[in-house]
């Protein structure tokens, strides 16, 4: 499959949002919105305050990383595309640009903290959800280059 990453820009809104309801959909555990069109606002706030880098496959939005300092902010796929090593390839794009990366995740999202430890990142601590929207316990998990 024929990949291509590149920086957001704000036509990218609806396709990250409708990721991110994608995601929040298939997954029981995350409380029902309370807005209208959460995930825009979300995609919104992302292009505003991060970097945001988009994956693309025949010019269509599949994917996204969004940075802040090293921090991973968000990093979704639209459904079909998990799997595919697409997630690998925004990872190591991140990874390309810092020695240094961390990032939470809710507890309950094992897929998500299986993804990050093949890929070098570790459980530095676990929280009770306070510092997150949702109010979910969440993991906080970092990775760093090796020096050889």
């Amino acid at each position: 499959m024929n990949v291509t990453l590149g920086p957001a820009t704000r036509r990218d809104v609806q396709p990250i949002a409708r990721i991110l309801g994608g995601w929040a959909a298939e997954t029981a555990w995350i409380p029902a919105p309370d807005t209208p069109d959460p995930h825009r606002d979300d995609a919104r706030l992302l292009l505003d305050r991060t970097e945001v880098t988009v994956a693309r496959h025949r010019r269509r939005a599949i994917g996204f990383i969004a940075l802040n300092n090293g921090a991973v902010q968000s990093l979704y796929l639209a459904t079909a595309m998990r799997g595919l090593g697409i997630g690998r390839l925004l990872l190591d794009h991140a990874k390309s640009r810092h020695s240094r990366l961390e990032l939470w995740t809710y507890q309950a999202n094992a897929r998500a903290r299986r993804f990050y430890a093949r890929h070098g990142f570790y459980e530095n601590r676990l929280s009770n959800g306070e510092g997150n929207d949702q109010k979910l316990p969440d993991v906080h998990m970092v990775w760093a280059r090796s020096i050889a």
